[in-house]
This record gives structure tokens, sequence and C-alpha cells, in this order.
């Protein structure tokens, strides 16, 4: 799905993704302060969950911190349809509000 979309926009998933999130701010305004992207700064690394990589993964033997575990995406610059997005659970919950919830509530 994530190849459609930047093949059908012209442009890479996490622009495409970015300028959703920038469009749904003014509905839901959670996504101006609770990060929701396929990158995740350095200054929130330290807020990010660590994981080991899967035992394939040429990462293997070091501690992934904010960066996607799963090793297709990874294979793919961290971003794909399927994996790759960071955020905190209050965004996640504004992204899911912004489809879930008729126009103006």
């Amino acid at each position: 799905m994530g190849f459609l979309v930047a093949d059908r926009a012209g442009r890479p998933l996490t622009a495409e993704f970015d300028g959703l999130i920038g469009a749904l701010k003014a509905s839901e305004p959670a996504l101006e302060t609770e990060p929701l992207s396929f990158g995740l700064v350095p200054a929130l690394r330290s807020r990010a969950a660590p994981t080991m990589p899967l035992d394939e993964d040429t990462r293997r033997n070091r501690r992934l911190v904010g960066e996607v575990h799963d090793n297709y995406a990874a294979a793919l610059s961290g971003a794909a349809g399927h994996a790759g997005l960071f955020g905190t659970a209050a965004g996640v919950g504004a992204f899911a509000r912004a489809f879930c919830e008729p126009p103006g509530r």
C-alpha cells in the first residue's frame, strides 16, 4: 500500500504522510504537540522503547532505539506502508480520531 501511495502521489511515502498530518492538525490539535512520524528526531530517541533486531537482521547484536524494528521496513529506509511509524499514544489516538469521528464532532 505504501508503494501505491507513493507512486500515485509522485513523492515518497514520508512526504505524503507529513502532508496528511499537516492537513489534519486543524481538526486534531494534539497532532501539533504529539510526535507521529516515520523519522524519530534525536531529541525524542530517549523516549523510545529499545528493541533487539530479529535474528536474520543485519543489525543484530545491537539495540535499536528510535529505529524501526521490522527488517523489511528498515530495508526501505525505515518507512513502509506496514511499519516504521513512531508516535506517542496521544498522537496515535489523535490520528485515529481524525478518521473515526465525523467532521465537526
